[in-house]
């Protein structure tokens, strides 16, 4: 069983929030906050909106940053 990275494992954690309703629809997502909160690196946090943003949770818009999509169960 391969194991999964930090980033990978933020980002599973990340997508429960999301489905949760913790992060609502339209919210910005900042780096920091996450990172602090969760004590992980920025880096660490910013791999992981990438792979939520390929799996289509998020979009990143440039030079406003990372915001929940709007999606319906």
């Amino acid at each position: 069983m391969p194991r999964s990275t930090l980033a990978e494992s933020l980002a599973t954690y990340l997508r429960q929030l999301i489905f949760d309703g913790t992060y609502q629809c339209g919210e910005k997502l900042v780096e920091l906050s996450i990172s602090k909160e969760m004590n992980v690196s920025q880096n660490t946090v910013r791999d992981a909106l990438h792979i939520l943003e390929n799996d289509g949770l998020v979009i990143k818009q440039a030079r406003r940053g990372v915001f929940v999509r709007a999606f319906t169960p």
